[in-house]
């Protein structure tokens, strides 16, 4: 597959998943109740105080998983693939167990649903990594873990953690621990491969042709086009604006890629989103919308 091609079916992926998927799935969370119900380590009070506690600690949630992979990999290449697959596989099993309850499904029914997607995911991710399944897959489970996460924290605390998310990407994938996780997985690639089959940091990464995108770049690009959605109110259009200024942001990153072996892809698409974001919010307020 050409670099190009690879290209159009990461910004089509991004689309659909955080478009389609992300969306709809905060509105169902939203609609149903369930959102309300969710917690996790975050506090969940909005205010200055607690939005900045959160950020810290999600920051520091980044930074220990990030560095236990980098220790996986030091300690052999294989157990951080086999931890990433069980990761996302549980992963799956939530995602599958909060969407049946906000759709009511039966408690057998919901059970045999998430059982068949976390399976399905540690099938996939170890036996096929190359196969389209698996990214489409791997695409669906992080867009819909995004609204999840976003319903564990006020929208305060969800706009700064996105905003300590890219900041810090730069610092990692640059300077800090992903960049030193890149250069050990690299070196499992040739010049010959690079670009090739799946990539060395597979299931961590969703695969299209030579392009990866992380699996954390898809959470939370689909937390932001909840947040979009949601708040402070349910408005459509501030989504797709937003959703398309994050697109754009896309965009540049991946053509940077087409200048550098990896890049942080995080801080252009948060930047951008969430600044159209904030401006809609500010122009809203002042037109008495």
């Amino acid at each position: 597959m050409s670099v190009r091609k690879a290209f159009l079916r990461a910004q089509l992926a991004i689309l659909v998943g955080t478009g389609v998927l992300g969306g709809g799935g905060a509105l169902l969370l939203h609609m149903s109740g369930v959102a309300a119900l969710l917690e996790g380590p975050f506090i969940k009070e909005e205010g200055v105080a607690p939005a900045l506690l959160n950020s810290l600690l999600f920051i520091a949630l980044l930074l220990g998983g990030a560095l236990l992979m980098l220790l996986l990999a030091k300690l052999r290449l294989t157990f951080l693939k086999l931890v990433g697959s069980a990761a996302l596989s549980m992963a799956s099993f939530l995602v599958g167990e909060v969407y049946a309850y906000a759709i009511r499904l039966q408690p057998l029914a919901a059970d045999a649903l998430s059982v068949t997607l976390a399976a399905a995911t540690l099938y996939l991710t170890l036996m096929r990594p190359s196969n389209p399944a698996s990214a489409l897959l791997q695409v669906a489970v992080g867009s819909l873990l995004g609204p999840i996460l976003a319903s564990m924290a006020a929208p305060t605390s969800l706009l700064l953690m996105l905003l300590a998310a890219a900041l810090y990407d730069v610092y990692a994938v640059h300077r800090g621990p992903l960049k030193h996780l890149l250069k050990e997985v690299l070196k499992t690639q040739g010049p010959a491969d690079a670009g090739t089959g799946p990539s060395p940091l597979a299931p961590l990464t969703v695969n299209f042709g030579g392009v990866a995108i992380g699996m954390g770049d898809v959470i939370l690009y689909s937390s932001m086009g909840a947040l979009a959605l949601l708040s402070p109110r349910l408005d459509f259009l501030r989504f797709a604006i937003v959703l398309l200024s994050m697109l754009i942001g896309v965009h540049a990153t991946l053509k940077l890629l087409e200048k550098r072996r990896y890049v942080a892809a995080l801080p252009i698409p948060l930047s951008l989103s969430l600044a159209t974001y904030l401006s809609y919010n500010l122009l809203s307020a002042w037109l008495g919308a």
